[in-house]
């Protein structure tokens, strides 16, 4: 799996999403990543789609890991044994790789790890060449990969952490942490967190590149759910989490967690936690978002904006779903997409700023301007200019119902077709 930015192969432009992960794409599947520099095409009043070119498939995976202008794909989850590296700029399939597997592809913009369920197949992300192969034990998976290394857990209860350049060995190893997500499975996402730069054990926290113990996060531990205790988050927004007793809304059960601010430096909390089901931050904003941290309200779903300096909660509203939310903040707003609707609220407030149309979800952020979908149309907002629509550009048809998914990346905004076509946003 994939991750400049702490995560697997799905991370958050702009937010870091916490416990749970919510795309920020609508209906697609992208990896964070720091900017290039290349500028991207902004929507703006004479924006157009390119004419398509075909990348050869139904891509349901797709990921950017910082390579140029190259993305990578997948088809549908029942075809996962094929990826096919595809550059943007020139609108060409560079390369392609067939196996048995692939599904937890990911790397860096140096190496890109293709892994099947016996070996490890190590490529040149811009050309595809393969510059090493790996053989694995059955009971071997790879977990995550970035920042020069993968991660992987052996025999389910070993962590070992090689090189991408130089895979043939470990370079360390600890006890595996049995931090599991709220359905049960394990969790690379949370093994590694901090930009990629910390790992948790089953022996506290670990620096990735060493295996050195972090200065913080020594308590961290697998075991039941509601003993185990780990650290995630990225940057100056770090949390200790630890499992809670189980609730329930509706007839949905939820696992929750005690959230707690946590300072790296001094290992000490920087405020009181909040008991939640999952949360999402940005390093931008004081106020992060907290789901279900109403313990008075377990009888429906709602969205709190709890102060990372001193845990209080300062406003609530109530939420059709957490699994249908995302967000992104921009200009001291938190823009929430869910339920097909977008609305903008204060961060310190929670007061309403803007309410979009019906029928919308959350595409993105690109400078000042948030990116929204329905099934005809992309629409720009301009959050500093009160939610000015800076454009409304219908679709590509494709003569389907659900004829594209929109994507953005940090140079990009495109969409795919389910026949395999893929339109850019020019002019």
């Amino acid at each position: 799996m994939s991750s400049p930015k702490p995560g697997t192969v799905v991370v958050i432009v702009g937010a870091i999403v916490l416990a749970v992960v919510i795309a920020l794409i609508a209906n697609g599947v992208l990896s964070g990543r720091a900017s290039t520099g290349v500028p991207q095409a902004t929507p703006g009043p004479a924006s157009y789609w390119g004419k398509p070119f075909d990348v050869g498939f139904d891509a349901v995976r797709v990921v950017d890991i910082g390579v140029d202008d190259m993305l990578f794909m997948a088809p549908s989850w029942r075809r996962q044994n094929i990826v096919r590296g595809v550059n943007l700029a020139t609108k060409q399939v560079v390369w392609e790789h067939t196996g048995d597997g692939f599904y937890n592809f990911g790397g860096d913009s140096t190496h890109l790890v293709l892994p099947t369920a016996r070996e490890l197949t190590i490529v040149d992300p811009r050309t595809g060449e393969v510059t090493a192969r790996v053989a694995l034990d059955v009971d071997s998976e790879l977990y995550w990969a970035g920042n020069g290394y993968m991660l992987l857990v052996e025999a389910g209860d070993t962590i070992c952490v090689r090189e991408m350049r130089d895979p043939g060995s470990c370079v360390w190893t600890a006890r595996n942490t049995s931090i599991r997500d709220r359905f049960g499975d394990a969790w690379g996402r949370v093994h590694v967190f901090g930009d990629g730069r910390w790992v948790n054990t089953g022996d506290g926290v670990r620096e990735l590149a060493t295996g050195q113990a972090a200065g913080f996060g020594g308590d961290g531990r697998g075991g039941e759910y509601e003993k185990e205790i780990y650290y995630t988050g990225s940057g100056s927004r770090v949390f200790r989490v630890q499992g809670m007793k189980f609730g329930s809304s509706r007839s949905l059960t939820l696992k929750l967690f005690m959230f707690q601010p946590w300072d790296t430096s001094t290992d000490q909390a920087v405020s009181d936690g909040i008991a939640a089901s999952s949360i999402i931050v940005d390093e931008a904003s004081g106020v992060y978002l907290a789901f279900n941290a109403d313990p008075k309200e377990r009888k429906r779903q709602t969205l709190s904006g709890v102060e990372w300096e001193t845990g209080y909660r300062r406003w609530t509203m109530e939420i059709d779903s957490e699994f249908r939310t995302s967000a992104t903040f921009i200009d001291n707003k938190w823009v929430v997409g869910m339920n097909k609707s977008v609305r903008a609220v204060d961060a310190v407030t929670g007061l309403r700023a803007w309410q979009g149309g019906s029928d919308l979800d959350l595409a993105g952020k690109v400078g000042g301007l948030i990116v929204t979908v329905d099934r005809r149309n992309l629409e720009a907002f301009d959050v500093v200019n009160e939610f000015s629509s800076v454009v409304s550009l219908a679709l590509p048809k494709t003569g389907l119902l659900n004829p594209v998914t929109v994507y953005m990346t940090p140079d990009y905004t495109f969409c795919l077709s389910r026949k395999g076509q893929l339109w850019i946003l020019e002019g």
